[in-house]
């Protein structure tokens, strides 16, 4: 009855188990039964991951920290603004007054 879509409860009315756990012992899980269950799991999951997958396309911000390129695809340099200079480095040999 269970697999027909009828609620527990109904079925337990309609066969008289009174108990939980008596109703339970006559409810024996088949093979079947697990691989229908891992299928609609699997359709799930697949589903999820659509609806998920679209609301992210919908609700992602614009990028705009995007590094400017040219026809070719490489990157640019920003214009007036001056290149990134190399950090200084602290060894012993560099620093001022060292012995």
């Amino acid at each position: 009855m269970v697999r027909a879509g009828i609620p527990e409860k109904v079925a337990m009315a309609i066969t008289g188990h009174e108990t939980r756990s008596v109703f339970d012992q006559y409810n024996i899980v088949a093979g079947n039964d697990l691989h229908d269950a891992m299928q609609r799991l699997a359709a799930y999951h697949a589903q999820r991951s659509t609806v998920r997958k679209a609301h992210l396309r919908h609700t992602r911000e614009p990028e705009t920290n995007k590094t400017p390129r040219n026809s070719e695809g490489f990157a640019m340099e920003a214009r007036g603004i001056e290149p990134r200079s190399e950090p200084q480095s602290n060894t012993a040999s560099t620093r001022v007054g060292c012995v």
